[in-house]
């Protein structure tokens, strides 16, 4: 995701954390249980904030929020987050 000259390719981040944002939500009933992440579901979750934070993104109140509350509607606030973030950066 880093380019040699030691910037962040965003396009490249953003389509790493995208797939498995899809595999998250789409599987409601695989990763959430009375809908909190389940075992499986935080596994992608964690998938994806290792990638955000080894980028440096800023998103580390984030990530302890839904870390103590991983509810559906908390993990798709940060995921929406996420996305304006890189979006942002990526301009």
């Amino acid at each position: 995701m880093v380019k040699k000259n030691g910037t962040i390719n965003y396009r490249k981040l953003l389509s790493t954390i995208k797939p498995l944002e899809k595999e998250l939500l789409e599987h409601y009933r695989e990763y959430f249980d009375n809908d909190v992440l389940n075992s499986e579901g935080r596994k992608i979750f964690e998938q994806i904030i290792r990638i955000c934070l080894s980028n440096n993104l800023p998103v580390k109140k984030l990530v302890d929020k839904v870390r103590r509350k991983p509810t559906y509607d908390n993990v798709l606030k940060f995921l929406n987050i996420l996305d304006e973030i890189v979006r942002q950066l990526s301009e």
